[in-house]
Parts: C-alpha cells; sequence; structure tokens
C-alpha cells in the first residue's frame, strides 16, 4: 500500500483555510463520538441520502444542507485521519496559488460535483454518502495539474518513496477506477465513484479558479 505522508512544495503563505478545514472535521468527528445528538442521529440529519435528492421540496433550504454538510460527517477514526492527511498535503499548496476564498470555492464545488457523481451510480438507493474524500480527491485532481512534476514522499512497506505527484495521482486515480464495478455490485462500503466524480471535477476546475498571473 502506497501511504503519501508529505510533499515536497513549499507554500509560500499560511493555508488558514486548510487548517480550517481539519480543525472542522475532527471537531465534528469528535462530536460523533462524544457528543450529543450522536454518530446514528447525525448521519439521518446531514448524510446526502440519493434516494431523498428528488424528494427535497425546492423552498426548503434546511434539504440542501446534507449537500454540505455529509461532507464533514466520517465513519471512523481511520476514515477522518486519512482525509485529512490527504488534506494537508495536497490542500495547502492549491490555497497558496487560489488564495482562501477561491479555494474555499474550489473544495466545496469538488464535493458537490462527487456527491452527484455518487447519486448518478445509486439515485434509487438509500445508501448515505459521508466523508470528505470526495472534495479532497478534486484537490488531488487540481494538484496534478498545478504541480505535476513536484515529489510526493510515500511509505510503501518499509521503504521511502519519493515519486513524482503526476505518477502517484495517476496510480491513485486507476485504483479508484478499479473499485468502481466492485461498488455497483455493493461489494464495497467505499464510495468510489465520487471519489472519482471528484477528482475529475478538480482537475477541470482548477483551470478556472487559479489566478491570472
Amino acid at each position: 500500500m502506497f501511504l503519501p505522508y508529505k510533499d515536497e512544495n513549499p507554500t509560500r503563505s499560511f493555508p488558514l483555510f486548510t487548517v480550517v478545514l481539519i480543525v472542522l472535521n475532527c471537531a465534528v468527528y469528535y462530536l460523533e463520538v462524544y457528543g450529543q445528538p450522536g454518530f446514528e442521529n447525525l448521519i439521518k440529519m446531514y448524510a446526502l441520502v440519493p434516494c431523498n435528492v428528488n424528494k427535497i421540496n425546492i423552498y426548503n433550504y434546511n434539504h440542501y444542507i446534507p449537500f454540505i454538510s455529509h461532507m464533514f460527517l466520517h465513519v471512523n477514526i481511520i476514515h477522518v485521519a486519512s482525509n485529512m492527511l490527504f488534506l494537508w498535503i495536497f490542500g495547502n499548496n492549491i490555497e497558496d496559488v487560489l488564495g482562501v476564498i477561491r479555494f474555499y470555492g474550489f473544495y466545496i464545488l469538488c464535493g458537490l460535483a462527487a456527491a452527484l457523481t455518487f447519486y448518478l451510480f445509486h439515485h434509487n438507493e438509500c445508501t448515505p454518502i459521508i466523508g470528505a474524500s470526495g472534495a479532497v480527491s478534486g484537490l488531488l485532481g487540481g494538484y496534478v495539474v498545478l504541480f505535476p512534476a513536484a515529489r510526493i514522499r510515500v511509505w510503501f512497506m518499509f521503504f521511502i518513496l519519493r515519486l513524482p505527484a503526476w505518477f502517484f495521482i495517476l496510480l491513485w486515480f486507476v485504483m479508484q477506477l478499479s473499485n468502481l464495478y466492485g461498488e455497483k455490485l455493493g461489494m464495497t462500503n467505499v464510495a468510489w465513484s465520487a471519489h472519482v466524480g471528484g477528482f475529475i471535477a478538480g482537475f477541470i476546475l482548477i483551470i478556472f479558479f487559479k489566478k491570472k498571473y
């Protein structure tokens, strides 16, 4: 298994919104475990459920909350920790290029695109989607466009590798695609389609979001 733990790509400014996102995700997970109303109730209220999308009342703004709130819920500590690790590695450099406001828009749109992709695969199902994975996948899509030659430090078994970003992200993307069939058959509880949709969105959107110098 390839596990990235840092990149060799310093930022010019402090990644404020990246840090805020990490803190928010960790705070929400703390509430899931130790707070009220508890994990199951939070899932009922704030997870995005595909079969409920067609029932949305366009005049009730509360029905739109899960499109955003699902990005801050996680199943377990490994789920939130892995997403936050990827968010830190790939998010800080994108925020450095886009700035706080553009980065916020980019992140949310990638998450929405990921959720829409999952919906297209499972529109008749009532399986909830939660997690920052879709939005974070969009960061990988943006990163490979902006910094294809940056080096990513990766743990592989007992070795540390320095891989070009384009190679690591291509390998990661192929792994997501290879799991789509298993998701469609219900053989996994990971939303691989959301990862793919978020990545493609990030790959395209970064062209429009990056600043013109």
